[in-house]
C-alpha cells in the first residue's frame, strides 16, 4: 500500500479525501498510512509559506487546492520522488 499511496500523490492527489477516493478506502484507514509515510520521510504535509504565499513545499509556492490549507495536503519529498521513479508507476 505504500507504493500505491505514493503513486497517487505523484499523480496530483494531495488531500486525504482525494487520496482515499483514488485508493478506494476511507479516510480513517488512510490516516495511519499517511502518518507512517510522513514519519518515514516519503511525504511531507504542506504548510503555508512564511509570507502567507501558499505551500512552502510546492514549486513556486503556489496555493494548494482552493487557496486554503484547511485540510492537510501532502506532497512527495525527494525521498518519495526517488521511490516512485524507481519503477513504481
Amino acid at each position: 500500500m505504500i507504493d500505491e499511496v505514493l503513486t497517487v500523490i505523484s499523480r496530483g492527489a494531495s488531500t486525504p479525501a482525494e487520496l482515499a477516493r483514488e485508493l478506494g478506502i476511507d479516510t480513517r484507514r488512510l490516516k495511519g498510512r499517511l502518518e507512517m509515510l510522513e514519519h518515514m520521510g516519503y511525504i511531507a504535509r504542506c504548510e503555508e509559506g512564511e509570507d502567507g504565499g501558499g505551500c512552502a513545499l510546492c514549486p513556486g509556492k503556489v496555493s494548494c487546492g482552493d487557496g486554503t490549507v484547511a485540510e492537510s495536503a501532502y506532497r512527495l519529498t525527494e525521498k518519495g520522488k526517488r521511490r516512485t521513479k524507481g519503477g513504481i508507476q
